[in-house]
């Protein structure tokens, strides 16, 4: 009989930690609006990086790089953007240790709703 209890206990283990590890993918891949990674490397960068993300549908598209000191913005797409891959590379101003948020606003292909909204954080060296 304690085969059968070990069994079950690991089996409802497993179906926790599988309800877990969705619960993490959900906040960085959201297949309902379209979103399924934002990331950039290399990070941190010294003059340029490439900021990376996946549509999964059509999305009209704004993204920006805000220098978290002054909060100056360099406006890297605004526009429609067809699903697929996607590599933007921000080429920041000469410096080091300045920090970056990177903004992805994503809105519906007639640009009136707006589907999410993401945020990185980025490090220039």
């Amino acid at each position: 009989m304690k085969p059968k209890h070990i069994f079950f206990s690991a089996f409802l283990i497993c179906v926790f930690c599988a309800g877990l590890v969705a619960q993490q993918n959900s906040s960085g891949n959201d297949k309902q609006t379209g979103l399924n990674s934002l990331y950039n490397t290399p990070n941190p960068f010294s003059e340029t990086t490439t900021i990376k993300f996946v549509l999964s549908q059509d999305c009209y598209v704004k993204l920006s790089a805000v220098e978290t000191n002054d909060g100056s913005e360099t406006e890297l797409v605004n526009g429609l953007l067809s699903a697929g891959e996607h590599g933007i590379i921000f080429k920041a101003p000469k410096g080091n240790g300045r920090e970056y948020k990177c903004i992805l606003n994503a809105y519906s292909e007639t640009g009136n709703t707006l589907l999410y909204t993401r945020e990185i954080d980025m490090l220039q060296q």
